[in-house]
């Protein structure tokens, strides 16, 4: 493949990605009801995790991947918007929930936001609560969940005492998500021939 072959795919790709992420801004400052129906979504995948808890005394944690606080600090939205989701799932949830939004897979000497997730598994497991973990900012299966989460929070969990650990997947191929993604494009496709 030529460079400028490369350079055209590249640019080809980033401009996709500024429309999509427009249109997915645009639905989600209420211009639409896509960012309900994702909340339905991740309301589902919350509630099967909660199911195998039952009644035990349990903590709910959002894990969401981690920014250096700086990048925060100079206006990206990210943080606000994970902790946003999180209300807003535990709105539709209802009832007395008890969660924490934390973050995950810190890197480098940089401050990062927080809490920690491992803080937050400690902390669950000092107060005898069972761990329900959803990984809140992925949408797919890999390393960080996969690894961070199913096998290095588990030992944490288990080193600290959590009585259980339930680690909810993402949502994947779920068939909304995917329908809600394919929504997604075609809105963005249509908009940019008009």
């Amino acid at each position: 493949m030529s460079l400028d072959l490369k350079r055209r795919l590249i640019a080809q790709l980033v401009e996709s990605s500024r429309l999509l992420r427009n249109y997915i801004d645009n639905r989600a400052k209420g211009r639409g009801t896509t960012r309900a129906q994702w909340i339905v979504l991740f309301r589902l995948r919350q509630q099967e995790g909660l199911s195998q808890v039952a009644t035990a005394r349990h903590r709910v944690l959002f894990s969401a991947h981690g920014l250096p606080e700086r990048v925060i600090k100079a206006g990206d939205p990210y943080q606000s918007q994970v902790e946003q989701t999180a209300k807003a799932i535990v709105h539709m949830i209802g009832g007395d929930l008890d969660w924490s939004v934390c973050y995950q897979s810190r890197v480098g000497p940089l401050k990062w936001i927080g809490p920690p997730t491992e803080s937050e598994i400690r902390r669950a497991a000092s107060d005898g609560k069972s761990v329900v973990l959803y990984p809140l900012s992925f949408v797919s299966e890999h390393s960080e969940t996969l690894v961070e989460l199913d096998i290095d929070y588990r030992h944490l969990a288990e080193q600290a005492g959590v009585p259980k650990y339930v680690r909810v997947p993402t949502v994947g191929t779920h068939p909304q998500f995917i329908h809600g993604l394919a929504n997604l494009v075609q809105a963005a496709l249509w908009s940019t021939r008009s």
